[in-house]
């Protein structure tokens, strides 16, 4: 997962829950779904629980495999496990050796993306991503974004602070630095799919785009 400081953020030091996705265009995919990574123990064992149905499945069956009908169910859930099918798929791809060179592509990427950027465009942070897509930040982003569509290049803003969605129920807030990230940045490509021609290429357009 991601790094700063040489620590990795996926371990739920920065947080309870970690998620992860294993969507389609991610470097480990199982097609759709993803993980979740807990700080506390308790929440685990919740949430295992809450993805099938709120059943305790250690539990809920006898001891000859019928389903125990004096198991109570507290708490209702969902079924949300990720299937058979989606885990083999995932689990294949935990041994391929091309996973490492995979993920070390998407590093160097980023680096040489940010090199090739400099004095345009700003890396949002200094950690070491795992992403396929690098995030920066620069003056007026959605005028970038159309220029370089236009120029076949997609890009998007991908991130938004999640407290202004009424469900989280959030008190407002002065945040003055998700402010500026919100108006300044700009996602672009760095997969292992991108090539150096690739990266010049997105160079001198983002240059192009502010030499106007």
């Amino acid at each position: 997962g991601v790094r700063t400081k040489k620590t990795i953020l996926g371990d739920s030091t920065y947080g309870d829950y970690t998620c992860f996705s294993f969507q389609a265009i991610k470097h480990v995919t199982v097609g759709d779904g993803g993980a979740i990574a807990f700080r506390n123990g308790d929440d685990m064992a919740r949430a295992t629980r809450l993805k099938w149905f709120g059943l305790d499945r250690d539990g809920f069956r006898t001891v000859n495999g019928e389903i125990d009908w004096e198991a109570d169910v507290p708490e209702i859930g969902f079924k949300m496990h990720m299937n058979n099918i989606a885990g083999c798929i995932g689990s294949a791809q935990m041994n391929d050796d091309n996973l490492s060179a995979r993920l070390a592509k998407y590093v160097v990427n980023d680096v040489k993306l940010t090199r090739a950027l400099k004095g345009t465009l700003k890396r949002s942070w200094k950690g070491a991503t795992s992403a396929w897509v690098a995030t920066f930040l620069g003056d007026n982003p959605i005028g970038l974004l159309d220029f370089l569509r236009e120029k076949g290049i997609h890009t998007s803003q991908m991130h938004v602070n999640n407290d202004v969605y009424s469900g989280f129920r959030a008190d407002p807030a002065d945040l003055p630095g998700v402010k500026v990230f919100m108006d300044r940045h700009i996602c672009l490509p760095c997969g292992w799919w991108i090539s150096d021609e690739d990266i010049v290429y997105m160079a001198e357009c983002v240059k192009e785009f502010y030499a106007q």
